[in-house]
């Protein structure tokens, strides 16, 4: 599948929604569902946003993100090996 959407500002993400709706649609299968469909498009916006706020200075680092995910992992292992 090509991501030509991830291509787009998120200011032009506004402007191109229909654009962008369509362009999932032509690249998503025949049999896709109405849930494939809103991934689909759930996962593009998230990306734009997410690219957006790198580009403003927010979010996290790669160092910052994967200590936050080991944090995560460790604690869901705690939790899934205490003693009930």
């Amino acid at each position: 599948m090509v991501n030509s959407a991830l291509t787009l500002e998120t200011s032009e993400l506004r402007h191109n929604a229909k654009t962008i709706a369509r362009g999932v649609l032509d690249e998503l299968p025949e049999d896709c569902t109405l849930e494939d469909i809103m991934l689909e498009l759930y996962v593009r916006v998230s990306i734009l946003e997410g690219r957006k706020q790198i580009a403003d200075g927010k979010g996290l680092s790669l160092a910052e993100a994967k200590r936050e995910l080991d944090s995560w992992f460790n604690s869901r292992s705690r939790l899934n090996s205490s003693p009930n």
